[in-house]
């Protein structure tokens, strides 16, 4: 994380960063608030993203905000050796993870788990960039040694149309804009995502004294449903 405090002072790099490092800068500068993992037997990456359209709306039919859907931005999976295809999905609101077990078992899935993402620049950080980092090196990364190659042409994360971005979450949407900008530098890019600024600030000391590995431990980590009633009700209710 000691590029994205260089670029913020405007340091120069050995190397332009790649889509999706710039991808990881914007869509952390959103602050995600948890990490969403879907499983599966589904032994095709089509199968998969049908069964998760129909999860998707499963979710919204049994919400009391059916008008405000799932935000989400994330990756597909196959990993050497396993069964099916998995889901690590960034999302903005508080899961109700009981109830998403009953619409994931509907919808042909398994198994969702949620880990609540870290209140710094750094937890954010490295959890977006382990979720980007199935198919390609993100920051140096090998987790996707360990997945099995996407088709040539296939979409390497998922996100909703433009149009629902748009609407339910502007400042991510306008985030991923500046970061397929390429007419802004790295440089520009970490100086004019104004909520990675403000952070980059706050916790600068914290990061050069305390960098941490990049990544949760997902096949261990389950959702605590303890929280204060603060945070709580800082975040989204479905």
């Amino acid at each position: 994380m000691l590029a994205v405090l260089a670029m913020h002072r405007g340091w120069e790099l050995g190397r332009r960063l790649s889509k999706l490092e710039r991808l990881t800068l914007a869509v952390a500068s959103t602050h995600p608030t948890h990490l969403l993992t879907l499983t599966s037997k589904l032994r095709t990456r089509a199968q998969f993203i049908d069964s998760f359209e129909t999860f998707k709306l499963l979710v919204a039919l049994n919400s009391s905000q059916p008008d405000r859907p799932l935000v989400y931005f994330g990756s597909l999976a196959h990993s050497y050796g396993e069964a099916g295809w998995h889901a690590h999905l960034l999302i903005w609101r508080w899961p109700h993870i009981w109830s998403y077990r009953g619409h994931a078992t509907q919808a042909g899935l398994q198994n969702p788990h949620a880990k609540q993402i870290g209140p710094t620049l750094v937890d954010r950080l490295n959890t977006t960039a382990y979720v980007l980092s199935q198919h390609e090196p993100v920051f140096g990364s090998d987790k996707h040694l360990e997945n099995q190659p996407l088709d040539k042409y296939a979409h390497r994360y998922l996100r909703p149309q433009d149009g629902a971005l748009a609407e339910h979450h502007p400042n991510l949407f306008r985030a991923l804009g500046m970061a397929n900008d390429q007419s802004l530098s790295d440089q520009e890019l970490c100086r004019d995502l104004p909520i990675l600024v403000r952070d980059t600030n706050v916790i600068a000391v914290e990061t050069l004294h305390d960098e941490k590995p990049l990544g949760p431990d997902l096949e261990t980590h389950e959702l605590v449903p303890s929280v204060s009633e603060r945070d709580y009700a800082s975040m989204e209710a479905i």
